[in-house]
């Protein structure tokens, strides 16, 4: 009844083999480009450190900074004071 074809049966294996090699090259080429980024932030990061560029001092500010009061809500304490 069917008649098997050696040429389509080839022909879909190396379809689907090509198909999976570009897809592992694709990944490798992700994974070399990441690793290429971290070697450079690695590079970059004394330089970053020693010309202030990093958010270290920023972000230690803002926690050190006292809470914010809600100026529209007013206390007791704030109604009985005189205006100057």
């Amino acid at each position: 009844m069917f008649r098997s074809r050696p040429g389509r049966v080839l022909l879909a294996a190396l379809f689907l083999l090509a198909t999976a090699y570009v897809y592992v090259f694709f990944a490798l080429y992700i994974l070399f480009g990441l690793i290429a980024l971290d070697v450079l932030f690695a590079v970059l990061a004394p330089i970053a450190k020693r010309r202030g560029w990093g958010s270290e001092g920023r972000i230690a500010g803002h926690l050190s900074r006292p809470r914010f009061r809600d100026e529209s809500r007013r206390t007791v304490q704030d109604s009985a004071k005189p205006a100057a």
